[in-house]
């Protein structure tokens, strides 16, 4: 097989407030800080891939700031040698806010971003090819929406292998988040968390 699928483990921006004392043991002596979270995660549990949460910039909750949300990629980067995916809150308007400087300030160093909406497509798709950084685009389960939001990328220039898709030349497989099934099965179906790409016959 010559497009494996990668093992990629999360960590958040800030410490889990509600996870179960299970889920929370492993990493108990990290949480506070996602850089050494990160470190953890690649060094003793063998991670191919992070993806990191940034749960902090939720207008809802703490509200960081795009530059404090910037910092900290910056320092979870310093900390690994794998490929970085960075996830936020699924608010069009935070998310391209974040987005955008996150992709200015680490624009030596490929970044997958997400996700990728309809209503933030132009902004982050923008930053994302003029800074060479690639994409996870969302949509509801929806055949129709998802090709919309596909169709968008395809029309902004954003090119295929820089962003995920369901039909050929790339399949990104959607892996969910274990923890989220584990503490809350009320939340169902929980978000992709990460991706990795195998490519189609």
């Amino acid at each position: 097989m010559p497009y494996k699928p990668k093992i990629a483990m999360e960590i958040w921006d800030m410490a889990p407030e509600e996870w179960p004392a299970a889920a929370l043991e492993p990493f108990k002596d990290v949480v506070s800080d996602p850089a050494a979270w990160a470190k953890k995660c690649v060094s003793e549990y063998g991670a191919e891939l992070i993806v990191l949460q940034l749960k902090s910039t939720d207008p809802n909750g703490t509200d960081a700031s795009p530059e404090d949300a910037s910092a900290t990629v910056k320092k979870v980067l310093s900390a690994i040698d794998v490929p970085l995916v960075v996830w936020g809150v699924a608010n069009p308007a935070k998310d391209e806010a974040v987005f955008k400087k996150i992709a200015e300030d680490c624009q030596d160093v490929q970044l997958t971003l997400g996700p990728v909406e309809d209503k933030n497509h132009k902004g982050i798709g923008a930053a994302c090819m003029g800074y060479g950084h690639a994409i996870i685009s969302s949509s509801p389960i929806d055949v129709n929406l998802a090709k919309q939001v596909n169709i968008l990328l395809e029309n902004l220039g954003m090119p295929w292998i820089a962003w995920s898709s369901t039909p050929p030349p790339v399949v990104w497989v959607m892996v969910w988040s274990t923890l989220t099934r584990l503490w809350n099965v009320s939340e169902w179906p929980p978000w992709p968390r990460v991706t990795t790409s195998c490519r189609c016959p």
